[in-house]
């Protein structure tokens, strides 16, 4: 029997909704953290503020009225004595269960403003004896409503006494921080602005702390774990080096350098390879995929969506041929004869690499030998999809790919569960692609550019970050720039791409680009990453002030992909804001650089979507604010894992983040 049955007021259907919430025990309740508070203090001048909700005492005395003004909107209405000892008229709308609150001579709270003479707007009312006054927590639970978590919360916290701390005491001592058994009694009942200042400054730090635990422990854990040992015939790579048809950066040798390290050796591989629009993470990943293949083992190579898998397909396979090694697509597209055959080739080992989606981690795919897993844009995949794919092997080496340049101090304290690889621009990469500044008011440049690339057989991409217009017409979404391009260029074979439309008809045009058989393609930032369509030499990119430096960097890394030299136009209002901090990108063309202007100007910019993908996201601290936190926290995680390590000491904290790990890996 659940040991929550033991609280008054939970039968089987409250205990139904505890679980719901993945609340199991007394220690779950007291540790589930308010989500916001409210300051809840009467109003006791007289004279009520103009056009603000205050909360006011009220004394009802009169039944409610109900009326219809309309369908969906019922204004009730009662008459009550409150503020100064006047006579009022209450109104609220749509409440109705409040007809059973209210009724002559009954006490009455209300969050009103004055809209009337002698009348009061209310937002919500209480009943005086179920209003708490002062500082309260609002938890905001789908499965509870907060008085029912708040009656068992009480329960709760009057009978459990937490045997440890979760942090340290040297820890707490340091940093000043409140004792825990404080912390549970002032985040449930903060006893003023102060107490719930010092809580929310503990429960940043405990998060923080305990997220770099588990980034700690885990690569400890990953150096621990022993795979198998690749050989690797040295000759025959290097032969395969030489007969590539461009010769390899010196990043890329020091990488392919680590990368070799790490397969030739007992111990599972676990890397980051971050690099640049154009700085060659494809045919890196090639390499590696042919010194595992020549092994003897299997490689799966997984992109987030059909467009990236089939076009890392075509360049890997075209490759492999000449390699002398076996690579196959699959995805939801293959038709199941062809799957069929396909996996059959697979469980024998007569195929060596398999490239494709999700599709790579369903049941029915089983290798004969997998030892390496290779996910492009990682990111973008659910940590528990990348593990089903690691679990495919017994313990294949791991290689992720990010296109996402990240600042290095930034990529250490994030991800420092993985080995860190880095891939810098190729040389002449900036003389690839010229980028100008346009206001909104220069169409002549805009249109002429456009004729240009359109008489010379090339292609163009046309960015706005919005699919609709703005409200105030201040700017043009996606759809309207598309009817007006179609109107303007009527011999163009122009698509558009969004959000909003199927998965299947993006896939479609986004292949049709490809493929070359649009001339333009219309879009958001959809089309940031992964793309590859040789004959696109011009992109214009509306209201480039509203992106970030990573994204627009992405987005200029579109075009001048092959011979042709590439054009990108950033449409900007006239404002000297925008044009300052757009002009950083027509003279800096590393993506490394500009993801440091980011990083000092928006915070963690672009990155957010990337760092809040997973266990990045964080309930307390904020990836920006407390940066400087997440620095304190790395270096305590770090000095514990390895007290524990050299003395044993620390047993229990390295258990709580074992545990952690367990509940997260479920999730």
């Amino acid at each position: 029997m659940s040991a929550l049955k033991a609280l008054k007021g939970v039968g089987d259907k409250t205990l139904t909704s505890l679980h719901e919430e993945a609340l199991f025990s007394c220690e779950d309740i007291v540790t589930r953290w308010p989500k916001r508070y409210e300051s809840r203090f009467f109003f006791t001048d007289d004279r009520l503020p103009a056009d603000a909700y205050v909360y006011v005492a009220l004394k009802a005395t009169s039944e409610i009225k109900t009326a219809r003004i309309r369908q969906k909107l019922q204004v009730l209405s009662f008459d009550a004595i409150g503020v100064s000892d006047r006579q009022w008229r209450i109104k609220v709308y749509n409440q109705t269960f409040l007809r059973r609150l209210v009724n002559p001579d009954v006490a009455l709270v209300a969050l009103a403003k004055q809209t009337g003479p002698n009348t009061l707007t209310a937002m919500r009312i209480w009943r005086a004896q179920s209003f708490s006054e002062g500082i309260v927590p609002v938890y905001g639970l789908k499965h509870l409503t907060d008085h029912q978590f708040t009656k068992l919360l009480k329960q709760c916290l009057a009978m459990i006494q937490m045997r440890h701390d979760p942090l340290p005491e040297e820890l707490v001592r340091k940093y000043r921080l409140l004792d825990f058994q404080t912390v549970l009694t002032w985040a449930h009942e903060p006893p003023d602005d102060a107490a719930l200042v010092q809580v929310k400054r503990r429960l940043k730090y405990q998060e923080l702390f305990d997220y770099q635990m588990r980034v700690r422990w885990q690569r400890h854990t990953h150096r621990q774990l022993q795979g198998s040992a690749k050989t690797i015939d040295t000759v025959r790579l290097r032969e395969l080096v030489e007969s590539l048809p461009f010769t390899l950066t010196d990043s890329q040798k020091k990488t392919l350098r680590e990368i070799y390290t790490d397969l030739a050796s007992p111990r599972v591989m676990h890397r980051l390879l971050q690099g640049d629009t154009g700085s060659g993470k494809t045919v890196v990943a090639f390499v590696s995929m042919a010194m595992v293949i020549w092994s003897g083992q299997q490689v799966a190579f997984m992109a987030p969506t059909e467009l990236l898998a089939r076009q890392h397909f075509d360049t890997l396979s075209a490759w492999a041929e000449s390699a002398g090694f076996k690579v196959a697509l699959l995805s939801g597209a293959t038709p199941s004869k062809a799957r069929k055959a396909l996996l059959q080739q697979l469980a024998s080992g007569t195929l060596d690499g398999l490239i494709g989606t999700h599709a790579l981690f369903s049941k029915d795919v089983i290798y004969h030998n997998l030892g390496l897993v290779i996910t492009d844009e990682q990111h973008r995949f659910g940590v528990a999809q990348r593990h089903a794919l690691q679990k495919k092997g017994m313990r294949p080496d791991v290689l992720y790919l990010s296109a996402t340049p990240i600042p290095r101090t930034l990529g250490m304290t994030l991800f420092g569960d993985m080995d860190l690889s880095t891939l810098a621009s190729r040389p002449g990469q900036s003389d690839k692609v010229t980028t100008k500044l346009v206001t909104m008011q220069d169409r002549p440049t805009v249109r002429e550019a456009m004729r240009n690339a359109l008489k010379a057989g090339e292609q163009i991409y046309v960015v706005a970050p919005l699919i609709d217009d703005a409200e105030d017409q201040s700017q043009k979404g996606v759809i309207t720039l598309y009817e007006t391009l179609c109107r303007r260029y009527k011999e163009a074979k122009i698509g558009l791409v969004h959000g909003r439309l199927p998965a299947e008809d993006k896939a479609t045009t986004l292949e049709a680009f490809r493929r070359g058989a649009l001339d333009i393609l219309v879009a958001t930032s959809v089309i940031e990453v992964g793309i590859h369509a040789p004959l696109a030499s011009l992109m214009i990119i509306y209201h480039a002030e509203r992106f970030g430096y990573a994204q627009l960097h992405q987005l200029r890394g579109r075009v001048g992909r092959a011979q042709t030299k590439g054009l990108c136009l950033l449409i900007h209002p006239q404002d000297q804001a925008a044009v300052e901090r757009l002009e950083v990108m027509t003279r800096v063309h590393d993506g490394f650089v500009l993801s440091e202007y980011d990083f000092k100007q928006r915070g963690f910019g672009d990155l957010v979507g990337l760092m809040q993908s997973g266990h990045l996201r964080f309930e307390h601290a904020d990836h920006v604010e407390d940066f400087n936190i997440m620095k304190c926290a790395l270096e305590d995680a770090e000095a514990i894992v390895e007290a524990y390590h050299k003395t044993g000491r620390y047993q229990g904290f390295i258990e709580r983040t074992k545990n952690q790990l367990a509940r997260y890996a479920r999730q």
